[in-house]
């Protein structure tokens, strides 16, 4: 896996330990005693608070100084990740601000492609195709999911797994299951980096 492949994993597992973190934390409380309990039932047990957001901010204080050496390996051309929003769904679209303010964050670009909600399969095919050619674009982001007139495993299966930074494609997939180098679909990615490192 090439150095700006490895970055964009990690990018992925940062937001994704952030979005556990949250999610996490609303499912979590206290008894009177101080235990941890889960869920609001009764049964207590004793729990580590697998602390999403403190690990994610260690992972991108280590991403910032990658990214550092690859775009001085690269005469100062940063990263690129671009998203591709089909649609107006109030939370992917925050979802896809989020992604270009973790970049800008680490020292990355973001381009940000916007559908209109009646776009055709046949059209998203063409936007993936024109950002699976362009030599500066290093990962492609298809959030999901996406309107229903759209076929989107033809769409993800249309992201060159080399660029494929979400793990969303069958070729990708299939990389994973056999052991050889691709992208770890990005939650189940970052769940086991935080179990790794609790």
């Amino acid at each position: 896996m090439c150095e700006f492949c490895a970055q964009f994993q990690r990018f992925d597992i940062v937001w994704n330990l952030e979005v556990f973190n949250r999610k996490t934390h609303r499912q979590i409380g206290k008894d009177v005693s101080g235990k941890h309990f889960f869920g609001g039932g009764t049964n207590t047990m004793s729990a580590i608070i697998l602390d999403g957001k403190s690990l994610a901010q260690q992972i991108e204080v280590d991403l910032t100084q990658r990214v550092t050496r690859i775009r001085e390996a690269a005469n100062g051309v940063k990263p690129i990740l671009a998203t591709i929003l089909v649609g107006d769904d109030p939370a992917s679209a925050h979802y896809v601000r989020q992604k270009g303010n973790a970049c800008r964050r680490i020292g990355m670009d973001s381009r940000q492609v916007f559908l209109p909600q009646e776009t055709s399969t046949g059209e998203l095919l063409e936007a993936i195709d024109s950002l699976a050619s362009d030599a500066g674009v290093n990962g492609i982001l298809l959030q999901h999911p996406v309107p229903p007139q759209i076929d989107e495993r033809a769409c993800f299966d249309r992201i060159p797994v080399e660029k494929d930074v979400d793990g969303v494609s069958s070729q990708g997939f299939g990389r994973m299951a056999m052991k050889s180098p691709a992208y770890g679909s990005a939650t189940p990615a970052g769940i086991m980096r935080m179990l790794q490192h609790y």
